[in-house]
């Protein structure tokens, strides 16, 4: 079975990362039906012969691959057989504690609230109201911004009746869900996976949603104000304490904050201010740090010590204004985000701040999960491993594709996501031509005319394109 992940489009076995990288394999491959794998215990096993725990998931069979080659794929093969379980599962005195090599959580077994994270050796991040704690609020916005206007349901509410259930003890992953009904309708449950080696808390928010006009929210307090609040941003990341200081002292600010407070409603007391992320929000202090890694979740509320992730909103549908030069259909719905849902996000403890933590590299392999093409046994001549091109120094890329021009040549884009100047060393498969380009991917410059390696220097937050021709 190869496993790796899309750098841009998906074919089967690329890895995202410009870095070896770990994560799970899971799928349902089109070839080979997973209902009809071998009965028992099973173990996924590298050509090198080492084995991982595989455990069978409502979506398939799933594992940890380790160290798939950056920008490349590893083959597994699927054995019968055990292995030490790492990853197990306690109950006791009242608490659930989920517990793997790199970290562990714990839940409280009567109500279903995360009380912790911990990084074996590490911080501990400890949540007084609970980690990713849900709460339902009344939005009062349009379909262009949420206004939230007072809370309508927390998972305290004497009608929640939560439902609490151990779905998966091992080997490869611990997992407890909590499940609410809601106010009018529907229900949402919260999903807490714990992966065998890796160093985040996976949490799937799942559930049917029945409310008009209303925004359902996962807040991580941790009730430490000393923890700045930070986001990823296209190409970068924003200091929001830093910002707020510096819009404090630009003139008309006053109206500024009325308008932002306007806009984020009540909720701006308690929950903060909404602001834009990319792929993490994270809370620090230089020391330790907590990461909220999301797919998709392009919102977030902060303030010092608290995370507020908006994970859906019941909005009108698009209103019907003078400037509609298109009328909507009869049939579209009255309000948007009405039905089923899902939501992938994970906490992510780290030492030091988010970039001593990696973050940003998590953010991205969190978003470009690793991808499992299942085969039956034949031969091939393909190695077991193989890789395309790797990244050596601080720097992501966030593009590897064909030229837009159909010349045949690949686009390769990096960029320096800390603010410091440095140096990016790509190392290729086989020798290749390398020219530098604009962001339009026209040519600018040669770089290497048949070389395996090419060194590029970065500006703080700089963006580079490459244009890649293999040579034949």
């Amino acid at each position: 079975m190869p496993c790796g992940a899309p750098p841009a489009t998906p074919p089967p076995g690329r890895s995202s990362a410009g870095w070896r990288t770990s994560g799970t394999g899971s799928g349902r491959g089109p070839r080979r039906r997973w209902e009809d794998s071998p009965r028992g215990p099973l173990v996924a096993v590298d050509a090198a012969g080492n084995a991982v725990p595989v455990s069978r998931m409502e979506e398939g069979i799933s594992f940890v691959a380790r160290d798939v080659p950056p920008a490349g794929y590893a083959v597994y093969w699927l054995r019968r057989g055990r292995t030490p379980n790492r990853v197990r599962v306690e109950a006791s005195g009242g608490r659930i504690r989920l517990e793997g090599s790199a970290l562990s959580a714990e839940v409280d077994a009567r109500t279903g609230r995360l009380l912790s994270v911990s990084v074996r050796g590490g911080p501990t991040f400890r949540f007084p109201g609970g980690g990713l704690w849900l709460e339902v609020w009344r939005d009062v916005g349009s379909a262009w911004g949420p206004n939230l206007a007072e809370r309508l349901w927390t998972e305290d509410d004497a009608r929640a009746r939560p439902e609490i259930r151990i779905v998966a003890r091992g080997p490869a992953v611990a997992a407890v869900a909590v499940r609410f009904p809601l106010p009018g309708g529907g229900w949402v449950e919260r999903e807490i996976r714990v992966w065998e080696g890796l160093p985040w808390v996976e949490c799937i928010i799942r559930g049917e949603w029945a409310l008009p006009r209303a925004q359902l929210l996962a807040v991580t307090d941790t009730g430490d104000p000393s923890l700045r609040p930070y986001t990823e941003v296209l190409f970068g990341a924003v200091d929001w304490e830093a910002e707020r200081e510096r819009r404090l002292g630009e003139s008309g600010v006053v109206e500024r904050l009325k308008a932002l407070r306007r806009l984020s409603g009540t909720a701006a007391e308690e929950l903060g201010y909404q602001v834009p992320q990319l792929r993490w929000a994270d809370i620090g202090d230089g020391e330790r740090g907590l990461a909220v890694l999301n797919r998709g979740l392009f919102g977030v509320r902060l303030r010092p010590g608290s995370i507020a992730l908006p994970i859906l909103r019941s909005p009108p549908f698009v209103e019907q204004g003078e400037w509609v030069i298109h009328r909507q259909p009869a049939d579209v719905p009255v309000f948007s985000g009405i039905g089923p849902f899902e939501a992938v996000l994970a906490l992510l403890p780290h030492r030091g701040d988010w970039r001593e933590g990696g973050v940003p590299a998590a953010g991205l392999a969190f978003n470009l999960p690793l991808l499992a093409a299942a085969t039956e046994p034949h031969p091939g001549g393909l190695p077991p491993r193989g890789s395309v091109l790797s990244l050596g120094g601080p720097v992501l890329f966030s593009c590897l594709k064909p030229a837009a021009d159909g010349s045949g040549d690949l686009v390769l884009r990096l960029y320096e996501p800390f603010g410091k100047r440095t140096r990016a060393t790509v190392e290729f498969a086989a020798p290749v031509a390398v020219g530098k380009a604009d962001m339009m991917e026209r040519p600018l410059r040669t770089l290497a005319r048949a070389s395996g390696t090419v060194e590029v220097d970065l500006g703080p937050f700089e963006i580079i394109t490459l244009r890649i021709r293999p040579k034949r």
